[in-house]
């Protein structure tokens, strides 16, 4: 496709990058996200400064960190499902959205308003749907207050994991790279001691440091993940594309 370029014109290029970036968004909307890039990254190389190709390979990026994190959360609430009983999940449920209504309130200025009056007597795992939930409105904001009033000194290993998994991609998602990071390489230096770190932590720390602009990091963390895991989601793809840039 490079070689293909050298000989196309400007106007033929942009067709041609259009072509492909209307293939990618058929893509997106089938969740095929790894074809999805390949017709984008063709984009960005007939050419590079193409605004929608890298605007759409971010929206692909956030939707896959999504997707991490609602697919541990399943794994997870089905492990801690089965280790005790659930009390009244309907009036649970019903606890869930009436809290949710007065997150969403437009009347309420500050999510600590909420933490203190409302979430107070709140379980670990209402607290962590609540986040999520946030989340996927867009509020980073409240789910990150929700998150840092839970005290993981007192949470158990697996618990300590969903909470970091949860806190890190809300940073993530909301441009705080730096903590996502952070906080990413505490919760695998502690779960790793008995070698329980889930693969989806070094994948999301591996994309924190990329987004710091920590190349070197970036791909010894994604050389971890494609050890332990061949062929997880892209991890191939971004060990290709961090090669290529150095």
């Amino acid at each position: 496709m490079a070689r293909e370029s050298l000989v196309l014109n400007d106007k033929d290029r942009r067709n041609l990058g259009q072509e492909h970036i209307r293939s990618a968004k058929i893509l997106i909307g089938e969740e095929l996200y790894d074809e999805a890039k390949k017709s984008l990254w063709k984009a960005l190389r007939l050419d590079v400064k193409n605004i929608e190709a890298e605007q759409l390979l971010k929206t692909i990026e956030d939707l896959e960190i999504r997707n991490i994190l609602n697919d541990s959360n399943a794994d997870l609430t089905h492990a801690v499902g089965t280790k005790k009983e659930r009390v009244d999940v309907a009036s649970a449920e019903s606890r869930l959205e009436s809290i949710l209504d007065v997150l969403k309130s437009e009347k309420l200025d500050s999510g600590d308003i909420v933490i203190d009056s409302e979430l107070q007597d709140v379980d670990f795992d209402t607290l962590c749907d609540l986040s999520v939930a946030m989340i996927e409105l867009g509020d980073h904001s409240r789910a990150q207050s929700i998150l840092t009033s839970i005290r993981r000194e007192t949470l158990s290993t697996e618990e300590k994991v969903k909470h970091g998994e949860i806190l890190a991609t809300s940073f993530l998602e909301s441009g705080k790279s730096y903590e996502s990071a952070s906080l990413l390489e505490e919760v695998i230096r502690d779960s790793e001691t008995d070698g329980s770190a889930p693969i989806n932590l070094f994948y999301l720390h591996a994309i924190a440091l990329s987004k710091l602009n920590d190349i070197a990091r970036a791909l010894d963390v994604f050389s971890i993940v494609e050890k332990r895991e061949p062929g997880f989601r892209d991890v191939r793809m971004k060990i290709a594309e961090i090669l290529d840039k150095i």
